[in-house]
């Protein structure tokens, strides 16, 4: 009898360990279906997100050494700050503006509100610095024209790491809130005609769209997270879908465009475009229309609003 109950017991334990370890699966592949379905959840979440309702906007006119500050109501612009050769421009989350610089190569500015310039960097390793943008830690993300990469800086500046190589002359970049960031290569992709790329936050690359580009340079989200792409070359504007897909043309070559680089979009979702050749901001509405124009000094760069 006592051999009988120890075979008994034995039996009912290796049951038991069965179970438990049915169980265990079943919750495995539940949590792998979750996570699964997590990015799905987010990313749907984030596109109802609204931005804040912006006032101003400031353009970097390349050559005038000039970067302007103009009311979004419309008016003439004024000088905000005097910095040689201005490419990039954005705001930290206190309202000062980073610019990169072209002169000498490498420069990054800081200006405060009230319009105080002081150096951020001016690491000549840089290599013509152009589109800038801040992730949600402070971080400080500037691509490298020249050396095909994109840094990043501690918010302090003292010092930056290589965060992405082998680009092909990056011009932009912009994150969204999850804080994935899209980086504009003007002249990646396949055919060499340019690329978006897509960096997840561990530096994970992904090709967000390769192909029908004209030297993609300016990027902008608008309040549903579809994203627009600048075509220099081609004078065109192009929108796709959150997740890369329904490419269509939103600003054709209409003759209003003449080298479009970087631009924005406020929290009505009216796009802005540094025009270049024309010395102009363009902006149109969300349906694609031309609204008005506004006046700026010499081949304006890149946009930021306020």
């Amino acid at each position: 009898m006592k051999i009988k109950g120890s075979s008994e017991s034995s039996f009912l334990g290796f049951q038991g360990r069965l179970f438990l370890a049915a169980t265990l699966l079943l919750l495995y592949a539940m949590l792998n279906t979750a996570l699964a379905e997590e990015p799905r959840k987010v990313d749907s979440a984030i596109r109802d997100l609204p931005k804040p309702v912006a006032t101003t906007i400031y353009v970097s006119d390349y050559p005038d050494d000039l970067v302007e500050v103009f009311p979004l109501s419309g008016g003439t612009g004024t000088p905000f700050a005097t910095i040689d050769a201005p490419t990039g421009l954005a705001f930290d989350m206190v309202g000062n503006l980073y610019v990169s610089s072209l002169k000498p190569s490498g420069m990054i500015s800081k200006v405060t509100p009230s319009g105080e310039v002081s150096r951020f960097s001016d690491d000549s390793d840089l290599g013509h610095p152009h589109g800038l943008a801040f992730d949600a830690a402070g971080s400080l993300f500037v691509v490298t024209a020249g050396g095909h990469t994109v840094v990043k800086f501690k918010p302090n500046g003292a010092a930056h790491k290589i965060f992405a190589s082998g680009l092909s002359k990056p011009f932009s970049v912009i994150f969204d809130s999850l804080g994935n960031l899209f980086v504009s290569d003007g002249f990646g992709g396949p055919s060499g005609t340019g690329s978006v790329l897509k960096y997840r936050p561990n530096g994970r690359m992904t090709v967000f769209a390769d192909t029908g580009f004209s030297t993609p340079y300016g990027l902008a989200f608008d309040s549903h997270w579809n994203l627009y792409v600048s075509n220099q070359s081609a004078n065109t504007i192009e929108r796709f879908a959150y997740d890369g897909s329904g490419r269509t043309t939103f600003v054709g070559d209409n003759g209003i465009l003449s080298s479009p680089l970087g631009m924005v979009i406020d929290s009505f979702d009216n796009l802005y475009v540094a025009n270049r050749d024309t010395d102009t901001i363009e902006e149109f509405s969300p349906t694609g229309a031309h609204v008005t124009t506004f006046h700026t000094g010499a081949n304006p760069h890149f946009l930021a609003l306020k």
